[in-house]
């Protein structure tokens, strides 16, 4: 079932419509394909952006991108991209000669599954272009995530009776993927702590 809606028609990457032209002009600069455009998510505008890259103009002269999304790799018109929303250019690509690479590893990733966390649209065009699956997104949320939740096993370390709790945030840690990485030196020392908790709890629940 599809989750988006569109005006026009998407294209899967082995159906993929003829280009008239692998580059378009942005002010004075050529953008070939997989240059990176980006606008913001529809009510997460402040927070996250949605990424995909430039496929080039088709034979009817339509723009066309290659994004990931929840359906999974598409190529899509610009009108479908943008959606009435703001959009910035992101990277330039001005190497032609990159097209057969940045393709191949597009159509790499129709294999797996889109996931907001581990392989979403900027996953996709960061892997395309720069061969690296990274999420300066995705990053910034676990960093914020792993702030909240060291603040809370603070406050429930100080807290009698409390091994529960910190068994329970720890579970949802490693469920959501979320390391300790606010601070080298004192996340692993409050892991220990968090660890040395759990277990003294359970040693209690079995003594009683």
């Amino acid at each position: 079932m599809k989750s988006l809606e569109r005006i026009d028609v998407t294209y899967n990457l082995d159906n993929l419509p003829r280009l008239k032209s692998r580059s378009i002009k942005y002010g004075d600069k050529i953008c070939y394909t997989g240059s990176i455009v980006r606008r913001p998510l529809k009510g997460l505008a402040k927070f996250y952006w949605h990424y995909a890259f430039i496929y080039g103009l088709d034979t009817k002269k339509r723009l066309l991108l290659i994004e990931n999304n929840e359906d999974g790799v598409e190529c899509i018109t610009w009108k479908d991209f943008k959606v009435g929303q703001k959009w910035e250019m992101f990277h330039i690509e001005d190497n032609p000669k990159r097209f057969n690479t940045i393709m191949k590893r597009a159509k790499e990733k129709t294999k797996h599954q889109y996931q907001g966390a581990e392989n979403n649209c900027e996953h996709f065009v960061n892997y395309c272009l720069f061969g690296k699956e990274e999420s300066e997104q995705t990053n910034n949320t676990k960093k914020f995530t792993d702030a909240l939740f060291s603040i809370m096993e603070v406050q429930l370390l100080n807290t009698p009776d409390s091994s529960l709790a910190l068994e329970s945030l720890d579970n949802i840690r490693e469920s959501l993927k979320v390391p300790r990485m606010i601070n080298k030196k004192l996340s692993p020392q409050l892991g220990q702590r968090v660890k040395e908790a759990i277990e003294k709890g359970k040693k209690m629940d079995n003594a009683s």
